[in-house]
């Protein structure tokens, strides 16, 4: 079981095939979805039930 504190935060994380990306505190690649507007979401279908 993951603890609370490693969850929580922000940090660089880095892959050798996609170069340095933030992440999460699991890893967890974080990312903007560029079509979102400010209160709506554009993001649905199979990507929202995974």
């Amino acid at each position: 079981m993951v603890s609370a504190e490693e969850t929580a935060g922000v940090k660089m994380a880095e892959k050798e095939t996609i170069g340095k990306y933030l992440a999460d505190g699991t890893g967890m690649p974080l990312y903007q979805f560029v079509k979102d507007e400010s209160g709506v979401s554009n993001f649905s279908g199979e990507c929202l039930v995974k």
